[in-house]
């Protein structure tokens, strides 16, 4: 369910970019994508549909009472953002707990795709993140350790791709209001405190993101993120690869704050 709830969120702005009329479609046609940097905010207002479809024009209010120019948010180019996560199991929230900061960069020539890198610290309770196995079924695997509460430690470094959009956020009409969808690939050392024993492997995590944008550069928001490991550790003799693995998933939610540039 945790999969398809996260292939859903992708699925619904990839369809948003597909549910533009034919007249957007025409017009976009007429322009050669332009350096956001050389266009006026008359420009912008006048072909809202192009250049407003996934952007905003922000206006602050200085401690004057004047206002400041317009800034388009097409020109953020950079993006560092610090994630405090935690399970989303709001009975036992604390069992999961992730401290995540990262990097993003706008990438020329597709249209608001960004790259990530993130580097983020989990520690988590095992029976939270995996699930038992019967010792009988499978005895010499190392899933079937009993380890419930036992603290589990993640240290992962990921990079992937993603976009920013604004389909749910045009319900509101608040132009600083924005939503983000990343994929990453990463990789994990992991510690099971129960054995003490250290693993290693990949995995991936699925992220969304509803932030708003508090001035030109700052932001906070939300974040929903799913996470699926495999990690092994290294082998005693002819052990097979099954019997010396551990697989963990886990869907966690969260805070994030940001500065964009």
């Amino acid at each position: 369910m945790r999969l398809i709830l996260f292939s859903l969120i992708f699925l619904n702005f990839a369809l948003a970019q597909t549910k533009i009329d034919d007249n957007k479609y025409e017009r976009e046609r007429l322009f050669e994508r332009p350096n956001p940097k050389s266009l006026k905010s008359s420009d912008i207002k006048n072909y809202k549909e192009v250049f407003l479809h996934e952007d905003s024009l922000l206006i602050e209010e200085t401690n004057d009472g004047l206002y400041t120019d317009d800034f388009y948010t097409a020109n953020d180019n950079n993006h560092f953002f610090l994630s405090y996560q935690f399970s989303s199991d709001y009975e036992e929230m604390n069992k999961v707990t992730s401290l995540e900061m990262g990097y993003q960069h706008k990438l020329s020539g597709f249209t608001d795709m960004w790259f990530t890198g993130i580097l983020k610290r989990t520690i988590a309770q095992y029976d939270s993140i995996a699930e038992e196995l019967d010792s009988s079924s499978d005895p010499d695997a190392d899933g079937s350790v009993t380890r419930l509460d036992a603290q589990q430690s993640l240290t992962t470094i990921g990079f992937g791709i993603g976009y920013r959009f604004r389909a749910l956020t045009d319900f509101t009409k608040n132009p600083r209001f924005f939503e983000t969808a990343f994929a990453v690939m990463n990789y994990n050392a992991h510690l099971d405190n129960r054995t003490a024993t250290k693993y290693n492997g990949y995995g991936m995590n699925m992220d969304y993101g509803l932030h708003y944008r508090t001035s030109n550069t700052f932001h906070y928001g939300m974040k929903l993120s799913y996470n699926v490991v495999t990690v092994t550790r290294e082998p005693k003799d002819d052990e097979k690869k099954p019997d010396r693995s551990l697989v963990f998933g886990w869907t966690a939610i969260g805070f994030e704050i940001g500065y964009f540039y």
